[in-house]
Formats: C-alpha cells, structure tokens, sequence
C-alpha cells in the first residue's frame, strides 16, 4: 500500500513539473512573439506610408490600438515577416486582417495632405500620390 502511494505522490510530482515546465514555455513563446508583432505592426505601417499620428489626426486611436492587438495575436506572423521584407504590399491587401485600415490611413494621409498643400483631392492611387508627394518634398 506504501509503496503505492510513492507512485501516486511521484506521478503527481512529475506532472505538476510538467505543467509548470509546458506554462512556461508557452509563456515564453508568447512573450517573444510579442515582442516582435509590434515591430511588424509598425513596419506594414511603413509600407503602406503611414505612422500612428495619421490615425489621431483622423480621430481614429481607438481602432488603431484594435489594430495593433488584432496584429499581436495574428497567427500569419512568419508570412506577414516576409511579405513586408519583400515589399509585398499586394500579398498584405489580400491577407492582412489590418490591410482595410492601414489603406483607409493612407488614403486619408493623401487627401489631408493634399488639403494642406491647397491642392485638389488626390484621384489617383493612394500610394503612388504619397510617392509624388515625397519627391515634390525632397526637390
């Protein structure tokens, strides 16, 4: 009878030792991801030229941070890593749960800049026009 109960004390032992070995390589694995989500969050930004001013000048904090959370639990981390690697802004618009928002930024970011240059509205790509807009910038 003992000797039975060393056998469950042990086993318990070395599942609790288990479990808190598995918790803490989860805790592990998440804390790393999230440390490197907000890097992809800032660099898709980038890619679509915009930067979170762009989202308080149009009011839109909120969804921003909506954003940058829907960006931290996105299983599409190593692909998004090498979409934005490979300025693949296409394969972001198609795949990106953010795509939609960071477009509306940069189309926003367009029309307000051509506002304060006394300019008519942007009709061409949003892109293309923030790209014109650099080198009318850097002339």
């Amino acid at each position: 009878m003992q000797g039975m109960d060393v056998s469950i004390l042990t086993a318990a032992v070395m599942l609790a030792i288990v479990i808190l070995v598995g918790r803490f390589a989860l805790v592990e694995w998440r804390t790393a991801r999230l440390r490197r989500q907000p890097v992809l969050f800032g660099e898709a930004m980038n890619l679509y030229g915009v930067v979170p001013r762009d989202a308080g000048d149009a009011g839109l904090d909120a969804r921003l941070w909506a954003a940058a959370r829907r960006c931290a639990t996105c299983a599409k981390s190593g692909a998004c890593h090498r979409w934005i690697a490979g300025w693949r802004r296409d394969r972001l618009d198609a795949e990106c749960p953010n795509a939609g928002f960071l477009g509306e930024l940069a189309r926003r970011r367009t029309v307000m800049a051509a506002d304060e240059l006394g300019h008519a509205k942007p009709s061409a790509d949003p892109p293309l026009m923030a790209t014109v807009q650099a080198m009318r910038f850097w002339q």
